[in-house]
């Protein structure tokens, strides 16, 4: 019976906890054959899987090719999703487009049962058009980790984003209709974790936390989000809930348009919250269609600030067509956030493909700017590995140019 190996690694453990969950689910009797490892060493006639991110891409491309050509070689999440010619020609043999929870247990099943695969939506071989797999409808019916193989992560609650900014795969991937867990499913996840695994504290995963239970992803609901964080506070033995802080973020209009950030203060014990501005140019919010503006980041800040929550607030530098005026832009309305209280989390623009932005150019910083942003990082003033990141964005650049 041939093995499959999944390639684990800290960049992609919120994605395996995800399929690995739904493994366990759809199909239990491959259980006993799957190994997860950051060293996968598959023999011939095993199955590898490898779900990656763009600047994961160059180590699993090096990897993948050093597998002898017996190996069965499965490519997945963002990367693949968007890039699926570009995996076989490094070496895959299928490409797994769009969200894995249903076609990767299928696509598995198959192999083992030495069933040839088939191109079809979600499974991609080179011979049409690469379509992406159905989409999952109810978040419900899959779990948000991997309890057999012990992979925990923040619980996603809302899938999908109807902004579409333009630097942000998310509404590319998984839609613009917000998908949402019940309140329902998430006490029960929750609680299992407590009382299996004595988990004492919960994070959740969501492109803007303010929008749970929202049809729309614009048109907010308070009273979901009230009756989430109330229940959660019923569960016996979970000291801390997190909400809206990291891995989630706020919009800032989402907090300038409702009271909600309210129910943060109250049912939540963060005391920070991630507010997204991206830039303190009113030119380059309308070009990265955001969707807010620079009064809608100062009065999120000052509303965070009024019931007791430390807005942190991220900008990214270098975003295409940036000028050093919208910079310094940013950069005040960086030190406005910083006097009145809150903290500022720096990034530089990297390109991902199958966004409006994949193709063009990071905007350079002027030395001026990049003496503010270092002496900010070194007084403690600032976070985010921005300097980092444009290293990174030198590879991401590399990558989606082949």
């Amino acid at each position: 019976m041939r093995r499959i190996w999944f390639y684990l690694s800290s960049k992609n453990k919120y994605s395996l906890a995800h399929v690995l969950g739904a493994v366990e689910t759809c199909a239990p009797e491959l259980i006993p054959y799957i190994e997860v490892s950051r060293n996968p060493n598959p023999k011939p006639g095993d199955v590898v899987v490898f779900s990656f991110n763009t600047f994961m891409a160059p180590e699993v491309f090096e990897m993948v090719e050093r597998f002898h050509d017996d190996v069965v070689k499965l490519a997945g999440g963002p990367h693949p999703s968007a890039r699926p010619d570009q995996c076989l020609d490094h070496g895959f043999d299928i490409v797994l487009i769009g969200e894995g929870e249903k076609v990767v247990p299928e696509i598995l099943r198959e192999l083992v049962r030495g069933k040839e695969p088939e191109e079809r939506p979600g499974v991609y071989l080179g011979e049409g058009k690469p379509q992406p797999a159905p989409r999952v409808g109810d978040l419900d019916s899959f779990p948000p980790y991997s309890e057999g193989f012990r992979i925990f992560c923040p619980l996603e609650i809302t899938r999908g984003c109807p902004w579409g900014c333009a630097f942000c795969q998310v509404t590319r991937l998984f839609g613009s209709k917000p998908r949402h867990r019940s309140v329902e499913d998430v006490v029960r996840w929750v609680r299992r974790g407590v009382e299996r695994y004595g988990h004492t504290f919960v994070r959740f995963v969501a492109p803007d936390a303010l929008a749970y239970g929202s049809p729309d992803g614009v048109r907010l609901k308070p009273d979901r989000i009230e009756r989430l964080l109330r229940s959660l506070r019923s569960v016996e033995g979970l000291e801390k809930v997190f909400f809206g802080s990291f891995p989630s973020e706020l919009r800032p209009d989402s907090i300038a348009k409702e009271d909600a950030i309210e129910l943060i203060a109250h049912y939540a014990d963060n005391e920070r919250v991630n507010i997204g501005a991206q830039s303190g140019s009113e030119r380059v919010l309308k070009r990265i269609k955001r969707g807010h503006t620079v009064e809608d980041v100062e009065v999120a800040v000052e509303k965070a600030l009024e019931v007791g929550l430390k807005p942190v607030v991220d900008f990214i530098f270098g975003l295409p067509g940036e000028t050093e005026e919208d910079q310094l832009a940013s950069v005040e309305l960086a030190r406005w956030v910083i006097k009145r209280g809150g903290e500022v989390r720096l990034h530089y623009f990297m390109p991902l493909p199958k966004t409006p932005l994949e193709k063009e150019e990071p905007a350079p910083l002027s030395s001026k700017i990049r003496r503010i942003l270092g002496r900010w990082t070194q007084e403690g003033k600032a976070e985010g590995a921005w300097g980092h990141q444009m290293r990174l964005s030198r590879i991401a650049m590399k990558v989606v140019g082949e």
